[in-house]
């Protein structure tokens, strides 16, 4: 089994400041994993344009946390981590905490994202547990 994963998106601009109203999407993954500790090939989304401002990796609580560390990817067509690695050892001295990021790519410039899908992929995370991803594009 590959875990399970639901996607919700908004386009909307929620969290911007009033005098800077460019829209943002917000996607946010909700993920279970398999027995393995794994979440893959699930909670697909097309279409992606823009500028990726920021990713959150949201641990499960108590006994439904993920499992220290674990990892976390945006895999796009591609299998290319369009998050740039940022959600590599999760837990780390961070259990049941937010980790915030936003990610850069090797020329230390913003993330773009053209008309991309994403497909959230977690490993090491434990059997059952849950955690949630959102994903900020301007």
């Amino acid at each position: 089994m590959a875990g399970t994963c639901t996607v919700t998106y908004s386009d909307n601009d929620v969290g911007v400041k009033a005098s800077n109203r460019e829209p943002l999407a917000v996607i946010e993954w909700e993920w279970t994993s398999a027995a393995d500790g794994t979440v893959s090939g699930q909670g697909s989304i097309s279409g992606l344009t823009g500028r990726i401002d920021q990713v959150q990796f949201i641990p499960g609580d108590g006994a439904d946390a993920p499992s220290d560390p674990h990892n976390v990817y945006l895999l796009d067509e591609n299998g290319l981590d369009r998050i740039m690695a940022v959600g590599v050892g999760q837990g780390v001295d961070r259990t049941a905490t937010v980790t915030i990021a936003t990610p850069f790519n090797s020329n230390n410039s913003y993330v773009y994202l053209t008309n991309n899908s994403l497909t959230p992929s977690v490993s090491g995370a434990g059997d059952s547990k849950t955690g949630i991803i959102k994903l900020v594009v301007r």
